[in-house]
């Protein structure tokens, strides 16, 4: 008699493999939703640029900070799917309101004016998180500059 040589996996095999994905799909799909709503928020900072460099040359001009977004010169700012609003409010501060399915609120942007050097420096940027989870905002702005 031949004897026949089995080929193929048993059903033990398929069924520890199918597991093995199941518990593999249920760890990473919470994860890709949360990166998908962390890129969308870097739109809503995205979104801001146009408003710092306007607040920016308006304190080069007037070595002051506007108190609203019509004298910061950013009156068209752009709202899309992902950004609600962009207001600049007293000393500069720009408030950004994010309306990301399951991370909306908003993003405070503050000018840092430079340190009273005689050479005109630009003004940076502290970033804090307002009323957003902070899980969904990107690492640079989870802790403000000083």
């Amino acid at each position: 008699m031949k004897r026949t040589i089995q080929k193929g996996f048993t059903l033990i095999e398929l069924m520890i493999v199918i597991a093995i994905i199941g518990i593999l799909a249920a760890i990473a799909i919470p994860q890709y939703q949360d990166y998908t709503k962390r890129a969308k928020v870097s739109e809503v900072i995205n979104a801001v640029s146009p408003c710092k460099l306007a607040v920016s040359e308006y304190y080069s001009a007037t070595n002051g900070f506007p108190s609203s977004l019509a004298s910061a010169g950013c009156d068209t700012v752009v709202t899309t799917a992902y950004v609600s609003s962009v207001a600049v409010g007293a000393g500069g501060v720009i408030t950004a309101t994010s309306k990301v399915s399951g991370a909306a609120g908003t993003l405070i942007f503050t000018p840092i004016p430079p340190n009273g050097t005689t050479v005109i420096a630009s003004v940076d940027w502290g970033c804090a998180v307002g009323t957003i989870d902070p899980k969904f905002v990107p690492s640079s702005c989870r802790a403000a500059k000083s």
